[in-house]
């Protein structure tokens, strides 16, 4: 049986790099996890990263926040009767950022949320474009 991805996946996908593109297909599969509120896996994961902040002084503060800031705001544009495939995308791509093995480790890594910013970016550009 041949596997289809809708056309918006399948772009966000193919923009990401190989690393990123496997994490995120896991996540399009497995963020039901979050979705009864994800606001809060967002505001809860903040402030693991504060916590990891703590003990990792390369931790980028200032990035994990602007990551919340877009991560809310993609939220934010979720709404009843919107096409189910910008959804998943937006669920996945905040799935991504709360995940701290993704990519590449969000808590461990000096590079851990470039993936996650990644991601927003490619998620929004596409969500953009398709409009």
């Amino acid at each position: 049986m041949e596997f289809f991805l809708h056309p918006l996946v399948e772009k966000v996908l193919k923009s990401l790099g190989r690393g990123s593109a496997a994490a995120m297909q896991e996540c399009l599969d497995g963020y039901g996890s979050i979705e009864a509120d994800p606001r809060g896996a967002v505001v809860a994961h903040l402030e693991t990263l504060r916590e990891a902040g703590r003990q990792n002084e390369f931790l980028d503060m200032v990035q994990a926040q602007r990551l919340t800031t877009r991560s809310l705001a993609l939220l934010d544009r979720l709404q009843d009767g919107m096409p189910a495939v910008e959804r998943k995308l937006i669920l996945a791509a905040v799935y991504y950022f709360i995940v701290d093995e993704d990519g590449e480790s969000d808590t461990e890594s000096i590079l851990g949320l470039d993936d996650d910013e990644q991601v927003l970016d490619v998620v929004e550009k596409v969500l953009e474009e398709s409009r």
